[in-house]
């Protein structure tokens, strides 16, 4: 089942709010006080960089080893600067990070900015060990992630090296690690793992990577286990090898980064792309840096000589092509564009060729410059295409799910981007197909093509879609509190539908966004609710538990407000003063008070407010216990046209701000006498305040409020 709904929810989110973060460090916090730049001076040396999470605090004792930090490095913000000589900061040991075993989930992601020399060995991160490892490294124009375990990983599969492209000179990235391999037959300390399942995601301004076996995701990746020694961020610590180097022990630290550094953040779980795309937001809005993500690549093999390629930035700017590939465009704005690919940017067809160099560059309005690798892909035009007859539904919570395409030849069945299926024969006319069972994640760029001995066809992209199967959650964050309109605070980790059960089902269901929500029960009759339950439904159909919400005592009500009184209800005595707030918004347009004040002849008046005692079946709550504050909402001029909302006009003036007392007649509007000329007309929301004494008799209460209106 999908659900459909128009809500648009921000994708903000702070990674502390994401489970499991073992570390963080913040080149704007480097002392971790929460204020930014608060301890060091431009140009100063760092000896210590604070992590921010758990106190895994990075240090240098050495000063002739330790970076700088430069207040204004890059888009006016601070960054630290490691000189690739010899400047190297290290995290000690810890179980949460290295000590421990084993690690199931891992995801690393870092913001930093490159110099000029992109061609020596230069480490960004490094988690080392003799046996075991993860590592992002810059070396020879291009940045890699690495990932080792010589002593517990399966032959052929103990060294994972994931190509994340050519990067540029003096250019920001931000990169990212997702290590899932929580997979497994029985129980982890047994090592039976579901290999095609635990995967490993590298991902460089916000776009996956491709490994080097053409998938997107690497697979049979096993947990992580012990690798201790000291950890080294921007350089390697001794005690630790490259498999590259046939594994030799360094006996000193080497491999030192070159130039700015901005943040780096871990976590013991596996990122979700929700999560994902909320990390790449947050650096991007903290940074400035543009985002910068491949949607809907070309078809790996396509016909079409003058192919669509869309990309989503966060920002407006200009586009520069690289490589063989052009466009006609040249700006680019905020969120999703699609460009035609041609020759010459005037729509000229391409060769059939293999294109594998094609980039584009953008600029921001603040010069800030960001690369998006396009993928590869082959221009074919003398092959016949498939076309798709029923795609996968857009957000499905079946991880099996079944396509249909149509085929002009048959023949063999082949598969690319992750999505196979068991069905490997294609006849001429419609197939469908169920892939195998698929992990939770989006899938942009998964085909199909048909081949046999004598032709095949291209490959047929299918549809983006998104596989979600898992039970969202709801949690309480604070319980039912009366004093804010009986609010109830909790949060959820999708976007979704909240539905609401037991005596509460009355209350209509409402779309709400992730992380933290707050909904009210004021509209609800007073009562004693001992039975409701709070749930929700996210876009794919998944169904949250229900959480039951506890002490949902509606104790004073506010009925309703009419020319002639407040009326409201006393369910529950309390030993303690209780306010009221009593809100015309709440009620109907009539209750507003209205002033038609055109006559340019007015020798001025004043208006008075005044309530009586509020009395119920012999019980009383003292007229002084009532308050009111008054706003001016809605103002027209004298031809009765409706303006800006505006404040009390000239010679008509608030008597006060807050809430006064009306036990005794209160002025809250004057004209003074001397002023003439039509002011206009104008609208005012008066709010009530009722303070209720203690132990107050229950009852049904009933008071008037008298406006008088009373010439100078």
């Amino acid at each position: 089942m999908h659900i459909s709904y128009a809500l648009v929810c921000s994708t903000e989110a702070e990674p502390k709010d994401i489970l499991g973060e073992i570390f963080h460090f913040d080149a704007q916090d480097i002392d971790a006080n929460g204020l930014i730049d608060s301890s060091i001076w431009d140009g100063n040396k760092v000896s210590e960089w604070r992590d921010i999470a758990n106190g895994n605090h990075a240090t240098q004792n050495n000063s002739s080893q330790q970076p700088k930090f430069f207040k204004n490095a890059i888009n006016k913000k601070g960054a630290i600067k490691f000189d690739g000589k010899d400047d190297i900061l290290k995290i000690p040991d810890h179980s949460d990070i290295n000590t421990g075993w084993p690690y199931p989930e891992r995801s690393l992601a870092s913001v930093f900015k490159t110099g000029n020399d992109i061609n020596t060995f230069q480490t960004i991160y490094e988690e080392w060990w003799w046996t075991r490892w993860y590592s992002f490294i810059l070396h020879n124009s291009h940045i890699y992630a690495w990932v080792w375990n010589k002593s517990e990983w399966d032959t052929n599969h103990k060294y994972k090296s994931v190509d994340l492209w050519t990067v540029q000179k003096n250019t920001v990235y931000f990169t990212m690690m997702v290590q899932n391999s929580s997979h497994y037959t029985w129980n982890i300390s047994d090592k039976n793992f579901i290999d095609n399942e635990n995967t490993l995601a590298i991902y460089i301004n916000g776009k996956l990577a491709e490994s080097q076996n053409g998938e997107s995701i690497q697979t049979h990746v096993d947990p992580q286990y012990s690798h201790p020694d000291d950890i080294g961020i921007w350089g390697i610590n001794k005690n630790t090898v490259r498999a590259s180097d046939n594994a030799v022990i360094k006996t000193a630290e080497w491999d030192y980064f070159k130039w700015h550094i901005w943040e780096l953040i871990s976590w013991n779980h596996a990122l979700d792309q929700d999560e994902i795309d909320q990390i790449q937001n947050y650096f991007s809005d903290k940074w400035w840096i543009s985002l910068f993500k491949e949607i809907s690549k070309v078809t790996k093999i396509s016909s079409d000589n003058t192919p669509d390629y869309s990309f989503y930035v966060n920002k407006n700017g200009t586009l520069k092509y690289n490589g063989w590939c052009k466009w006609n465009t040249s700006e680019a704005y905020e969120w999703t564009n699609t460009i035609t690919l041609s020759e010459n940017g005037n729509g000229k067809a391409l060769s059939n060729w293999e294109y594998n160099d094609c980039s584009i560059e953008l600029k921001d309005s603040e010069w800030n410059t960001s690369t998006l690798q396009i993928s590869s892909f082959e221009i074919n035009t003398n092959l016949k295409s498939l076309s798709v007859i029923n795609p996968i539904e857009t957000t499905a919570n079946d991880n099996t799910p079944t396509y249909t395409f149509y085929s002009p030849i048959s023949g063999n069945i082949v598969h690319s981007w992750n999505c196979f299926s068991n069905t490997s024969q294609a006849v001429i006319g419609n197939n469908t197909i169920t892939f195998n069972q698929l992990s939770d994640g989006s899938y942009y760029n998964c085909s199909t093509k048909v081949q046999n001995f004598s032709e095949w066809t291209t490959y047929l992209k299918i549809p983006p879609f998104k596989i979600d199967t898992k039970i969202p959650i709801i949690t309480e964050i604070s319980p039912i509190d009366p004093d804010d309109n009986y609010a109830y605070s909790f949060h959820i980790n999708e976007n979704g539908i909240v539905n609401y059960g037991g005596s509460c089902s009355v209350k209509v269901s409402e779309e709400r966004c992730m992380w933290n929500n707050k909904v009210f029960f004021y509209e609800l009759e007073w009562w004693s609710y001992d039975d409701c339950t709070i749930g929700f439904t996210d876009s794919a159909g998944n169904i949250s538990e229900n959480t039951v919400i506890e002490d949902l005592i509606i104790e004073w009500w506010v009925s309703y407000i009419t020319e002639n009184g407040i009326h409201f209800w006393a369910l529950k005595t309390s030993n303690i003063q209780r306010d009221i707030i009593v809100d015309y918004a709440l009620q109907s347009e009539s209750s507003f008070l209205e002033i038609d004040d055109l006559d340019s002849n007015s020798n001025g008046y004043y208006l008075t407010v005044q309530s009586s005692n509020i009395i119920s079946w012999g019980s009383t709550i003292d007229k002084n216990n009532i308050s009111i504050s008054m706003e001016t909402i809605l103002a027209k001029n004298e031809n009765n046209e409706a303006v800006d909302e505006i404040d009390i006009p000239p010679g008509l003036y608030n008597r006060w701000s807050g809430f006064k007392k009306i036990g005794t007649p209160l002025v809250v509007l004057e004209r003074k006498k001397e002023k003439k000329g039509k002011v206009g007309k104008y609208k005012i929301k008066p709010k009530l305040k009722i303070t209720i004494p203690p132990y107050q008799t229950l009852g049904n209460y009933t008071g008037t409020i008298t406006y008088t209106l009373i010439e100078n």
